[in-house]
């Protein structure tokens, strides 16, 4: 009896490291297992002993898709170090460049690297000549998500303006209306993906996790609010050391 084992590793479109194995025996297929991993960044280490200043611009550099949110967390931090109070409108600046953020970050990971394998293209861009209309819609709506963010962050990725205590700009409410007024008419654009993905067929696929988030009762929690778990944990924050272990 012939067995076989096939490894894949660097699989693209997918976040962190992909890799897949596969074992056949006798030209059957016999298992296959798909591993993504997420490397360590350390950033806790090499933050050790720098000014508070450099803390939100080191530790965006975790991640460019998702710099905002850790920008911002890390900004948190730092103010509630130094006992630094925010008022609401900051507050709701940093949650428009969060908004930012998951609009962008969204679109990506559902137009631009799932969906072509549900379509049966190698990527978004072969996708063109096919569906055209699709493709602008992506693009659209990413330009969307990046849009926020320069408003609101000062750039796309890495943003600059979020300073500790405030922003070092902040955005002139004309600029914010043109905006409001494009995210309203995005709402067209976002019912036609929710209308082509609901025509997918897609592999049932479950298993057994657990998802931690924060949480507020009032609205959807972006940049405060309670620690909370699938498993039925609730609580303060302060106390995620109680939680998380490392």
């Amino acid at each position: 009896m012939a067995s076989e084992n096939i490894e894949i590793r660097h699989i693209a479109r997918v976040e962190g490291h992909g890799s897949l194995y596969v074992t056949t025996k006798n030209g059957q297929l016999e298992d296959v297992k798909m591993s993504v991993d997420e490397g360590a960044r350390l950033f806790e280490a090499f933050l050790v002993g720098r000014e508070y200043t450099e803390v939100p611009e080191i530790a965006c550099r975790i991640c460019a898709i998702c710099s905002a949110s850790h920008r911002i967390v890390s900004t948190m931090a730092v103010e509630k170090a130094m006992g630094i109070g925010v008022d609401k409108q900051v507050t709701d600046i940093r949650r428009l460049l969060i908004w930012g953020e998951y609009i962008e970050s969204h679109i990506l990971h559902a137009l631009y690297l799932a969906l072509p394998d549900y379509i049966g293209h190698e990527s978004v861009i072969s996708a063109v000549q096919e569906f055209p209309d699709l493709v602008k819609i992506a693009l659209k709506l990413k330009k969307l998500g990046n849009d926020l963010q320069i408003l609101s962050g000062g750039r796309e990725i890495h943003q600059v303006s979020v300073q500790v205590g405030g922003f070092s700009t902040y955005p002139e409410k004309g600029e914010l209306d043109k905006l409001k007024q494009r995210i309203n008419d995005a709402r067209a654009d976002l019912q036609t993906c929710v209308d082509v993905w609901s025509t997918l067929e897609e592999i049932p696929f479950e298993r057994q996790t657990e998802y931690l988030a924060i949480r507020r009762d009032d609205e959807y929690a972006l940049v405060d609010g309670d620690l909370a778990a699938l498993g039925g944990v609730r609580v303060s924050v302060d106390d995620y050391k109680k939680f998380i272990y490392v």
